[in-house]
């Protein structure tokens, strides 16, 4: 899997794909914030629980933090499904963006775009 760095496209930076190998994989760490510029950001995220098959779509502020925490079990929804992978995540400057683009992944075109990217990524070709 190709590391992630400070220089890499800001397509690489919002999409990143586990490799299924076993491993966690956390996100690249932020420059640190300029002067006058806040370093608030806002995640949308879908992780894989491989033991459920299953999906979980989620937003945070925080998401290495949010990450750890569903496997810890501190999630009632994500104890169940434990390890959880990251799959994929978007990266917003705006908390109603990110909660807009939760919502959408939500829905019936959010699950078909889900269902696109990671049709090969998947067993059984894609999420449940």
């Amino acid at each position: 899997m190709k590391k992630l760095t400070k220089n890499t496209t800001k397509k690489n930076w919002i999409k990143l794909l586990n490799e299924y190998k076993g491993e966690i994989v956390y996100p690249p760490m932020a420059d640190p914030p300029r002067a006058g510029w806040t370093n608030n950001m806002y995640y949308v995220y879908i992780l894989y629980s491989e033991k459920l098959n299953k999906k979980y779509i989620g937003s945070t502020s925080s998401l290495r933090q949010r990450l750890k925490e569903h496997n810890l079990g501190k999630s009632t929804f994500s104890n169940k499904g434990k390890p959880w992978k990251l799959m994929y995540y978007e990266a917003f400057l705006n908390k109603n963006d990110a909660l807009k683009e939760e919502r959408f992944l939500k829905t019936g075109k959010g699950r078909e775009r889900i269902k696109f990217l990671f049709s090969q990524s998947v067993r059984g070709g894609g999420f449940a």
